[in-house]
C-alpha cells in the first residue's frame, strides 16, 4: 500500500550544533509559486543568516527539487530532500536555515546536521496520512438491497447508493476479503474497479 503523508500545519524547530543555529521550518505547499513566496519571506525575517537549504516534494512526489545553498554539495539540500522521502511525506517545503557559528563541520558533520533539524521539526508535527486504493462499482437487483448495504456500511465507505432500474453502489475499502464476501452475497456478481482514488487512512481500519 503506497502511503502518503501531509502536514496538518506549519512546523519550526531550532538545533545549535557547535555554535551554528539550524532552523528547521516545514510548510504545507501545493506548488512553486507557494516556495518561492517562503523563501522569501524567511530571507527577509533572517537577513544575517548564512544558509537557506531545502527540499520540497510535490504532486505525489513527482515533483522534487533540493538546494544546497553553498554549502558543499549534497551536504544539506539533499540530505533534507531524502528525509521528506523516507517518511512519506507530500506536498511539503523543509527549509533549513543555518547560522555559521565559526567551527567547521565537515562534510559529514553538515550532512548529520541538516538531516537531524529536518528530523526533529517532523517529529513534532502532525500529518494526515493517505493512501491511493481502488473505487468499485456494482450494480444489484433490489431484493438484495438491505443485505448489501448492511454489509458494505460495516466494511467500506460508500460513495454512490442509487436506485434505479437496479441498485447501484460505489464504495472502497481497507478490507482485503470484502468483494469475496459481496460475490458470495449475490450468487457470484464481482464489483468492478472504475479508477483509483486518494483517501484518508482511517485510525482503525475498515
Amino acid at each position: 500500500m503506497v502511503m502518503y503523508r501531509y502536514l496538518k500545519t506549519a512546523v519550526s524547530e531550532e538545533i545549535t550544533i557547535n555554535k551554528s543555529r539550524f532552523i528547521a521550518s516545514l510548510f504545507k505547499v501545493t506548488d512553486t509559486n507557494e516556495i518561492v513566496a517562503i523563501l522569501e519571506q524567511l530571507k527577509k525575517q533572517h537577513p544575517k543568516a548564512d544558509h537557506f537549504c531545502y527540499g520540497y516534494v510535490l504532486a505525489d512526489n513527482r515533483i522534487q527539487k533540493y538546494s544546497d545553498d553553498g554549502e558543499p554539495q549534497k551536504t544539506a539540500g539533499w540530505p533534507i530532500l531524502d528525509v521528506l522521502h523516507k517518511n512519506n511525506i507530500d506536498d511539503c517545503l523543509a527549509v533549513v536555515v543555518r547560522y555559521y557559528g565559526g567551527i567547521n563541520l565537515g562534510a559529514g558533520g553538515l550532512t548529520r546536521a541538516y538531516r537531524t533539524t529536518i528530523a526533529s521539526a517532523i517529529k513534532a508535527s502532525q500529518f494526515v496520512e493517505m493512501t491511493v486504493t481502488p473505487l468499485y462499482s456494482l450494480i444489484v437487483d433490489y431484493n438484495i438491497n438491505d443485505q448489501l448495504f448492511n454489509l458494505l456500511e460495516n466494511k467500506a465507505v460508500i460513495t454512490k447508493h442509487e436506485f434505479k432500474e437496479k441498485i447501484e453502489f460505489e464504495y472502497y475499502t481497507f478490507d482485503v476479503d470484502l468483494n469475496n464476501k459481496i460475490s458470495d452475497l449475490t450468487g457470484g456478481i464481482n464489483p468492478q474497479m472504475i479508477t483509483q482514488i486518494k483517501v484518508e487512512i482511517p485510525d482503525k481500519k475498515i
